[in-house]
């Protein structure tokens, strides 16, 4: 096993909010959003934000948060950190994110609803492109 030069030490969800409604559950879309606080040159906090968006007239909603504390066992500069960060900030937190809306749902009496499982390889390219202007 070859280690990560950056790892995820601890993770935990900060933020929950779901409503159970009445209705159908016919999903529209999940949105995905990350964030990146820095606390020094080694040392940061990641952010995913996941909210799943139903068809009019739905049963439920859910929005949670999961932050994750990332250490740099390398020497990195903080544009590079940063932007490493922010690349893997959906492939490390989407496991809590996941099993999250699986078991609250469950819990309310609903069918578990899966997040889609990602092409982390693919998705890292993509990031890379964002960052560097592309498309």
């Amino acid at each position: 096993i070859i280690k990560d030069s950056i790892q995820l030490v601890d993770a935990r969800l900060i933020y929950l909010q779901c409503e159970l409604l009445s209705g159908n559950d016919n999903f529209i879309t999940t949105t995905f959003e990350r964030n990146v606080e820095l606390i020094s040159d080694k040392d940061a906090n990641i952010y995913l934000s996941t909210t799943l968006e139903f068809e009019k007239d739905s049963q439920f909603s859910l929005h949670c948060i999961h932050k994750g504390h990332c250490l740099a066992t390398l020497d990195l500069n903080e544009v590079e950190f940063e932007r490493y960060l922010y690349s893997i900030a959906v492939p490390l937190l989407l496991p809590y994110a996941r099993e999250c809306v699986a078991n609250t749902m469950i819990r309310m009496g609903l069918a578990p609803y899966n997040l889609p499982t990602m092409d982390i390889l693919l998705s890292d390219e993509s990031n890379n492109r964002e960052n560097e202007g592309g498309e």
